[in-house]
């Protein structure tokens, strides 16, 4: 996601989604901003657009939203794909993003010894918020760090995992109805997702930082839902809002270490071959 988009890498149509975003309510932007941090509230994560009415109904979209919606209407027609521009999140906060998931993987905090004593303490940082099954101790099946050995040694690489945390009687029951509905997909576990997630001790401002991002990127997907249900002229233009206010989301913090020594590094993301006959 960019708000400058390369439009020479495809040639797709842009929409500016920003006229959906600036409808915010003050006491939207109360709950958004609880999550800045303090890195970003000067400037580079504050909310900036006008507080306008949420549209009702088609009469009731500025001269921008309708720019917008006769964009977006044309742009799932054909081609089917876009870029969008003016989500409002900041450059600032994706590069924070991407530079914690970096310092969970490379980060010795305070150790100060040799490099045994840097990568004991990065293992121990990652052992701490391991993946667990479910039933073991705070473990869900899901959420925490996950090694090389978890996943797959073809891919070599080892993950942090965060999801949407499950919280409420209602959530629980509806989220359980839909695991019991495809048990080919899901096994036959209750408590599975149902974990809350799991922050590293180092870097600290993941804690912070990260529901953040995940914060504005689910009001950017509402924004964007809201201005479709318009584009589609839809009899209730928050039909699609409210199909997907509580949907299920999953972040991936993925590392690559250096391959094992003895692991042959021909053929290390070559996929299996099926013997036939």
């Amino acid at each position: 996601m960019s708000n400058s988009p390369n439009r020479g890498q495809l040639n797709l149509p842009v929409i500016d989604i920003s006229p959906f975003i600036s409808w915010r309510s003050p006491e939207d932007d109360d709950v958004a901003n609880s999550h800045v941090t303090k890195e970003n509230a000067d400037g580079n994560g504050a909310h900036s657009q006008a507080h306008l009415p949420k549209p009702i109904t088609a009469a009731d979209l500025t001269p921008a939203q309708r720019a917008t919606v006769a964009a977006l209407r044309a742009a799932v027609r054909h081609p089917g794909f876009f870029y969008l521009t003016g989500h409002g999140v900041p450059h600032a906060l994706m590069q924070r993003v991407l530079e914690l998931g970096r310092q969970f993987y490379t980060d010795a905090g305070d150790v100060t010894g040799d490099d045994d004593d840097a990568a004991a303490f990065l293992l121990r940082n990652k052992r701490a918020i391991a993946r667990r099954p479910c039933g073991d101790r705070y473990g869900d099946g899901a959420r925490g760090w996950q090694d090389v050995d978890a996943i797959s040694r073809n891919d070599w690489h080892e993950a942090l995992d965060f999801y949407a945390e499950i919280s409420g009687a209602a959530q629980v029951a509806a989220h359980r109805a839909f695991k019991a509905a495809r048990p080919n997909v899901w096994p036959g576990v209750d408590s599975l997702l149902e974990g809350r997630n799991l922050y590293p001790a180092v870097p600290a401002a993941m804690r912070v930082v990260y529901p953040d991002y995940v914060t504005r990127l689910c009001s950017v997907g509402e924004a964007v839902m809201r201005a479709l249900g318009f584009a589609l002229a839809l009899r209730d233009p928050e039909f699609f809002v409210g199909a997907t206010r509580d949907s299920f989301w999953c972040l991936r913090v993925l590392g690559y270490p250096p391959p094992a020594p003895g692991f042959p590094e021909e053929g290390r993301y070559r996929p299996r071959r099926r013997r036939r006959g």
